[in-house]
């Protein structure tokens, strides 16, 4: 397996309680987890190993807070993106 294949920074965006979080846990843990989560305040970052055409490539997904008063931190994590 070719360990070169680098990292790809993934933002999940949205409105504040739309389940941004429970679809990061998804992807980044065997389940939701217990209950409901707590609101994201600025960003939550999750790591997940994928491997695409034998190179292992390592997803980071952030999970930025949605709600307004957070707005103006939010351009921070825009930077240096690979997806959205």
């Amino acid at each position: 397996m070719d360990y070169g294949g680098g990292s790809v920074r993934v933002l999940i965006l949205g409105d504040s309680g739309v389940g941004k979080t429970t679809i990061a846990r998804l992807l980044t843990t065997a389940g939701p987890g217990g209950g409901t989560p707590a609101p994201t305040v600025g960003c939550t970052c999750g790591v997940v190993r994928h491997v695409y055409h034998g190179a292992e490539y390592f997803v980071e997904l952030l999970d930025i807070g949605g709600a307004s008063k957070y707005q103006a931190a939010r351009s921070v994590f825009y930077h240096n993106k690979d997806g959205v």
